[in-house]
C-alpha cells in the first residue's frame, strides 16, 4: 500500500468505495474477476492503496485473455455500468416523483441509485492498474518500432478518442466569449461591471452553459454549483486572453499535430496489434475523464433527494454525506442516526480503514494508521530538483500554487505553477490560470496529461514528491522537455 492523492471527499463517497472493494461482490458483477482490494487508507483526505501494480489484479483481469481483450473487457463494463448510473440519476431527476411526498418512495429512489453506485467503484480503484498494463505494453511496442525517441511519439498519438465533457464545455465557454468579443459594446460592459448585461441571447448562452455543464465545479458531493456569477468571472477570465489570431494560431498547429498523427498512424499499419493497442488506449483515455465527469454528474442530478433525505433526518447536507452508507440504510428502518457531536467530528477529520474486509472509522488523530514510506518523503523534503514523467512539452518559469481542495482552485493566480497529487474535473478554472501542471501521481492517460495536451501547456506528473517538497509561493523551472522542476528561490 502506497500513497495516491490527496482530494477533499466526503466520508460518504469513501465508504461507498470501500464497501465496492472490500470483498468481490462487486468485482465479479462488473468485472467477472475474483478480486478484491485487501488494503486501503482514506486518512484527512489524503488516500492510500496499491494502485498501478497489482499482480493479482492483473493474473484476474488477464486471465483466458490477451491484453487488448483485457483491457477492451474494462471498457466495456465502464461505459456499461457508467451508462447505467447517469441514466438512473436522470430518470430520478425527471421523475415526477422528485417531490419525495412519502418515506417508501424516498427509500426506494435512494436504494436504487446507489445499487448503481456500487456497481461503479470499482472502477475508480482498478482504472490505474489497467492503464499501467496497456501503457507499459505500448512504450515497449513504440520503442522497437520508432526507437529512441519513443515516448514523445507516442504522446502525440494518445488523445482521447471522443469529446469529454470538458472539451464540450470549454468549446461552449468558447462561443459565449467569441459572441461578446465581436461585440465591442458588450465587451466594455462586461469587463467594466460586476453584473450580468441585459444582452437577452447572452442570457441565453449562460442559462444553457449552467444547465449543461453546472456539475462540473463539483466533486465528491462537496463544492459549489455553477451559477451566472461564477460563469461571467469565468468569461471576463477567457476574454482576456481571448485572440482570433491567437486562436487561428492554434488551429493551424492542431492541424498540423492531425496531419503528423495520420502519417505515424500509417507507419502502424504493418503492426496492426499494436495499432489496436493504441485505439484501445485512446479509448481508455476518454474514459478516464468521462467516468468521473458523470459520477459527478448524477450526484448533481440527485441532489434534491439527498437535500430530501437530510431534512427528514433533521440533520444538514453536510451531515448527511459524512454519514456512512449502512448508517443511511440501517434509518430508513430504524430512524437511529449517530448523533451530531460524533457526525460533527468526522466533517473536521476521518480516517477509513480496510483490511481484510474490515472497514474502520476514526477520528481522533492520534490513533490514524501512518504509514512507514510517509517518512521518507519527508526525509527528501529539502531535494531542489523533481524528476517526472513528461505529459506535455514546454519550458516555463513561475510560483508554485498547492491545490489539493476546491477552495484552493480560486487562490491559482494567472502564471503560476498548479503543482497537485493528481488533477480533477473540478480544477478545470484554475488550470486554465496556470501557466503549467506538476502532479504527484498520473503517468500518459491522466487527467493532467489530457488537459495540458488540450490546453497547450506544460506538464510534468508522475513525480511522487512534488507536494512534499514544494510549498505555496516558491520560484521554480518547469522544463517538461527534460521531465524536470527546479527549485529555483
Amino acid at each position: 500500500m502506497k500513497y495516491a492523492l490527496t482530494a477533499k471527499h466526503s466520508l460518504l463517497f469513501c465508504d461507498l468505495i470501500l464497501v465496492s472493494v472490500a470483498g468481490t461482490n462487486y468485482f465479479k458483477k462488473t468485472l467477472n474477476i475474483n478480486y478484491k482490494i485487501s488494503e486501503s487508507l482514506v486518512r484527512d483526505h489524503a488516500v492510500f492503496w496499491n494502485y498501478d501494480n497489482d499482480s493479482k489484479y492483473n493474473d484476474e483481469l488477464l486471465k483466458k485473455r490477451t491484453l487488448n481483450q483485457a483491457v477492451n473487457h474494462f471498457i466495456t463494463s465502464l461505459n456499461s455500468v457508467t451508462s447505467q448510473l447517469e441514466n438512473v440519476a436522470t430518470e430520478i431527476s425527471e421523475s415526477e416523483k422528485m417531490c419525495f411526498e412519502d418515506k417508501q418512495t424516498l427509500t426506494i429512489l435512494f436504494k436504487k441509485y446507489y445499487h448503481t453506485y456500487l456497481l461503479n467503484m470499482p472502477f475508480l480503484y482498478s482504472y490505474w492498474n489497467t492503464e499501467h498494463l496497456i501503457i507499459s505494453q505500448l512504450k515497449k511496442d513504440f520503442h522497437k518500432i520508432f526507437g529512441k525517441n519513443y515516448e514523445a511519439i507516442l504522446r502525440q498519438l494518445l488523445i482521447p478518442a471522443h469529446h469529454t465533457y470538458f472539451e464540450k464545455e470549454k468549446r461552449h465557454m468558447k462561443k459565449i466569449v467569441r459572441y461578446i468579443a465581436g461585440n465591442i459594446s458588450l465587451k466594455q460592459k462586461i469587463t467594466a461591471k460586476n453584473s450580468l448585461i441585459d444582452d437577452p441571447y447572452l442570457d441565453y448562452l449562460i442559462c444553457n452553459h449552467i444547465a449543461n455543464f453546472s456539475f462540473t465545479a463539483t466533486a465528491f458531493y462537496l463544492g459549489k454549483p455553477l451559477d451566472k456569477k461564477a460563469v461571467l468571472e469565468r468569461i471576463k477570465m477567457c476574454l482576456e486572453d481571448f485572440s482570433e489570431e491567437e486562436n487561428r494560431k492554434k488551429e493551424k498547429d492542431r492541424e498540423k499535430e492531425s496531419l503528423s498523427r495520420k502519417n505515424i498512424l500509417t507507419k502502424l499499419d504493418i503492426y496492426p496489434e499494436v495499432k489496436e493497442r493504441l485505439q484501445i488506449a485512446c479509448e481508455l483515455l476518454y474514459w478516464k475523464n468521462q467516468r468521473l465527469d458523470i459520477l459527478f454528474k448524477s450526484d448533481f442530478l440527485i441532489n434534491p433527494l439527498l437535500q430530501t433525505l437530510a431534512t427528514l433526518m433533521g440533520i444538514s447536507f453536510m451531515q448527511l454525506v459524512h454519514l456512512r452508507y449502512k448508517e443511511i440504510i440501517n434509518w430508513f428502518d430504524t430512524k437511529e442516526l449517530p448523533n451530531k457531536e460524533d457526525i460533527n467530528k468526522r466533517i473536521k477529520s476521518y480516517s477509513l480503514y480496510l483490511k481484510a474486509g474490515k472497514i474502520t472509522l476514526l477520528t481522533d488523530r492520534s490513533k490514524y494508521l501512518h504509514l512507514a514510506s510517509e517518512q521518507s518523503n519527508q526525509a527528501i523534503q529539502f531535494k531542489k530538483m523533481i524528476k517526472g514523467t513528461v505529459a506535455r512539452r514546454g519550458k516555463v518559469t513561475g510560483q508554485v500554487r498547492l491545490v489539493f481542495f476546491s477552495e484552493d482552485i480560486i487562490r491559482v493566480k494567472k502564471g503560476e505553477i498548479l503543482v497537485t497529487t493528481m488533477t480533477r474535473p473540478d480544477m478545470i478554472v484554475g488550470m486554465e490560470k496556470a501557466a503549467a501542471f506538476v502532479t504527484d501521481q498520473g503517468g500518459m492517460l491522466s487527467h493532467a496529461a489530457i488537459i495540458a495536451r488540450e490546453m497547450g501547456k506544460p506538464c510534468i506528473v508522475g513525480t511522487k514528491i512534488a507536494t512534499h517538497i514544494l510549498k505555496d509561493g516558491d520560484l521554480v523551472e518547469v522544463d517538461a522537455e527534460k521531465g524536470i522542476v527546479k527549485l529555483l528561490k
